[in-house]
């Protein structure tokens, strides 16, 4: 979101640094879906570097991944 305009907005910079690294349990990453209503996931080049491999498997599943971007849908798990 926007800086001026994001409610909460330190917290939310926070989970996704912690999101995008990989470093989330399965519950909290549901939590964070769930609780912010995000059903798509994009890890462009900015996040990529973060981690290695896919994001949480299970709960996420890409639906496109091409030129160090991947898009993924909230599945199961959830």
């Amino acid at each position: 979101g926007h800086f001026g305009y994001t409610f909460n907005r330190e917290k939310k910079e926070q989970d996704a640094d912690i999101f995008f690294k990989n470093k989330m349990s399965l519950e909290e990453v549901k939590k964070l879906l769930l609780n912010n209503k995000i059903t798509v996931v994009f890890q462009g080049v900015e996040e990529k570097p973060l981690t290695t491999g896919y994001l949480y498997p299970g709960i996420l599943k890409p639906v496109y991944d091409r030129d160090g971007i991947t898009i993924y849908e909230v599945v199961g798990g959830i």
